[in-house]
């Protein structure tokens, strides 16, 4: 079986719930449950990396909980449609030409992970406040300046990760993640922290 028939047979399965992809230097993409194939044998499948290509076909995966992609340098943007993968819990992009997130990001509200890392992620959109379930945010190895203040409303934030960024401040509100453990600010443009930073309660670890 072609792989691309392979990773489009299980898009197609009613209990698929992960899906990992990711472009090896050597030419070989690995893909979920061990697959492996050459670059020259793919052209089909690297069409899928395409913004518009690759959630074409997005109501195939409404079970999907787990979406990990790596070095596709044809994603340069997600659609709006990722939304609609509301049983979404992990969602983790590194290595991609990836310059902003759907201004509607935050309608994935059972997301309990996020990883956007190194990357050309420049901002984010103000929508993810929303993201309430949010334990993880990594957002390390990217171009940021600031943050939206709607940031401090994740409420059950453990952990946070900034660092190689270029961020000149943080919100001034940030002391209202109250679950916060671990925040690593580390590689960026900070002069000075807010005063409320002192207000976490759970901090075990400031980078």
């Amino acid at each position: 079986m072609k792989y691309a028939e392979h990773i489009a047979q299980m898009l197609g399965h009613a209990d698929f719930m992960e899906l990992g992809l990711q472009l090896l230097d050597n030419g070989v993409l690995v893909g979920e449950e061990g697959c492996v194939a050459l670059r020259e044998e793919l052209s089909e499948l690297y069409d899928w990396f395409k913004p518009y290509h690759y959630f074409s076909d997005i109501k195939a995966m409404l079970q999907l909980k787990d979406l990990n992609i790596e070095y596709c340098r044809d994603l340069t943007a997600l659609p709006d449609s990722i939304t609609l993968l509301g049983q979404l819990e992990t969602l983790f992009l590194s290595n991609v030409p990836l310059t902003h997130l759907p201004e509607n990001i935050g309608d994935l509200v059972q997301l309990e992970a996020m990883g956007v890392c190194e990357t050309q992620l420049e901002e984010l959109p103000k929508s993810i406040g929303q993201l309430k379930q949010l334990e993880e945010q990594y957002l390390f190895d990217n171009k940021l300046t600031h943050l939206p203040d709607e940031i401090t409303q994740l409420d059950q934030l453990f952990e946070l990760k900034l660092g190689h960024n270029r961020l000149t401040s943080l919100p001034e509100d940030i002391g209202r993640l109250k679950e916060l453990h671990f925040l690593n600010l580390s590689k960026n443009q900070l002069r000075q922290l807010p005063d409320s930073i002192q207000q976490l309660p759970h901090l075990e670890g400031l980078y």
